[in-house]
């Protein structure tokens, strides 16, 4: 086989996707038999939506998507709401969908590719890298499995079997604080149409409980306290246990109905040393942990996927050198090290320990009422302004996501009509295809011809006006970054679609040597 994925997780499925669509045989193993009901990942940031758009798999999820106000996301639970619209997104709020819904949506979507295998209730317990390939034993209760694959990618969670057998690092600190996590149902509380983040934070004397509808009568509680420290994540989350935490946050008018799921996690925060060694790489939290604040966890890890899996599989299909695998680290390690930094603010700002949080928790308030540090914060959490380093001749979108803007009624790739009706440049990569994009200025000759013969690149133009500090032209990977615009002429975009697309260099323009430097 091409590849085996251990884990299905929304990453683990949402890599086996990516893959499948560009033609790869892939095994997906998943340890747990059953997939676990627990709320955990309650929503998607823009970003991920963007990026959940750009594969057409919006419409699938509608059914699932809970309503709420159509108000930002947070930052430490505090109570102004971050403000994405600066960065002109389609999708400016969270969407709220529960992570085992979402794994609903893209388990169905695997149904369109025959050559993706998902095997349940079966673990990785052995594995041995080749120099041309990767060898593995997967065990179920039924039978032994001997694999081999050309890559192995470990999406199996914060204690990925994967990462300690392939001997990889995991570096950073142990947790400081205990918490549980459950869903519940309760009396004396009324289902509510889920709103914005602080109004559901119940600091009280011994810690901090979060208590937020899940819509059909069900909470999700988040609490911590003194009671909570010191236990193992296995113990069991009690009754009694739940309904202490539930007085004291919110007073004995509140009562514990039933206990649907719950476990215990930590603010732990730890990064894999290197996402990629050798044929072993590393998705979502088996390459990162951090506190779950503000929703960016299951946001990474979609978002690793997306970066990887078109990569792998142009690999697997020999467009592309193995060497273009070193750029997932590259652009991945740095996004997810920015996240382990803002959690750990976030921890530290919703804690309950220090006479003076209250005032820091003030002036934060203020700080996040002024439009540059609000814009700050919530491109950090959105995910919506991260830029890949690009080589080519600087430019503000370069490396930036491409604005998924309105297309003009017809246009075309290489020689062939894309579609009728289509609206929007996400529209145009539904097969995981790049795109160069006219933003209004006509694309040059020299654009046209060079992505005349070369395979997955669509030739896309924007509809009406466009923004002033947008280039004439950009080249749009199928991530959705910009990986090449016309400030750097017939060269650099030459270079970006071999480095990127495995197009020919033509004989009369220089070697790709600055496009080298990222994936070396």
């Amino acid at each position: 086989m091409d590849v085996a994925i251990i884990g299905a997780g929304p990453t683990g499925l949402a890599l086996a996707l990516e893959l499948g669509r560009a033609g790869a045989s892939v095994l997906v193993v998943e340890a747990a038999a059953e997939r676990n009901r627990q709320s955990r990942a309650s929503g998607i940031q823009p970003r991920t939506t963007e990026v959940l758009q750009m594969r057409g798999l919006l419409s699938a999820m509608q059914p699932y998507v809970r309503s709420r106000e159509q108000i930002g996301g947070h930052f430490a639970g505090l109570p102004v709401p971050l403000d994405t619209t600066p960065f002109g997104s389609r999708f400016p709020v969270p969407v709220s969908i529960g992570q085992y819904d979402l794994e609903c949506v893209l388990e169905a979507e695997l149904a369109a590719f025959p050559q993706v295998e998902l095997w349940r209730g079966a673990a990785l317990t052995d594995l041995q890298q080749l120099d041309d390939g990767v060898t593995g034993v997967v065990r179920s209760t039924a039978e032994t499995r001997q694999i081999r694959a050309d890559y192995l990618i470990g999406a199996d969670g914060a204690h990925s079997r994967v990462r300690r057998l392939a001997e990889i690092g995991f570096p950073g600190r142990a947790g400081l604080v205990a918490m549980a996590a459950c869903d519940i149902r309760l009396s004396g509380v009324e289902d509510e149409t889920p709103g914005h983040f602080s109004r559901y934070l119940h600091p009280h004397a011994d810690g901090l409980a979060i208590l937020s509808p899940l819509g059909n009568g069900v909470h999700r509680l988040l609490f911590g306290g003194s009671e909570q420290q010191g236990l193992d994540r296995n113990t069991p989350v009690g009754r009694d246990e739940v309904q202490r935490a539930l007085t004291a946050a919110c007073g004995p008018d509140v009562g514990l109905v039933e206990i649907l799921h719950a476990s215990r996690f930590s603010d732990a925060s730890r990064q894999a040393e290197t996402y990629r060694k050798g044929r072993v790489l590393l998705a979502g939290d088996a390459a990162h942990i951090h506190l779950p604040a503000g929703g960016q966890g299951i946001n990474l890890g979609i978002q690793d996927a997306m970066n990887l899996g078109w990569k792998l599989g142009a690999v697997v299909a020999g467009r592309l050198p193995q060497s273009v695998l070193d750029s997932y680290h590259t652009e991945r390690h740095p996004v997810a090290e920015r996240v382990l930094v803002n959690t750990r603010a976030q921890g530290l700002l919703m804690g309950a320990d220090h006479p003076d949080l209250g005032a820091l928790r003030s002036v934060f308030t203020d700080l996040l009422r002024l439009p540059d540090a609000n814009r700050y914060l919530s491109g950090m959490v959105s995910g919506l302004d991260t830029r890949y380093p690009m080589p080519g001749t600087a430019h503000p979108l370069l490396g930036l996501r491409m604005p998924d803007l309105p297309i003009a009624d017809e246009t075309a790739d290489a020689g062939h009509r894309s579609g009728a009706g289509r609206r929007h440049l996400s529209d145009l990569q539904h097969r995981g295809d790049g795109l160069l994009v006219d933003l209004g200025a006509g694309l040059p000759g020299w654009a046209t011809e060079a992505v005349r013969d070369v395979p997955g690149v669509t030739i896309a133009t924007v509809a009406g006006p466009v923004d002033d500090d947008l280039p004439g032209l950009a080249l749009v990977r199928p991530d959705g970054h910009v990986c090449a615009t016309d400030a750097g002429g017939p060269d650099e975009l030459a270079a970006a679609l071999q480095l990127w697309f495995g197009a020919s260099m033509p004989t009369d323009t220089r070697p790709r040597s600055a496009c080298n430097e990222l994936v070396r």
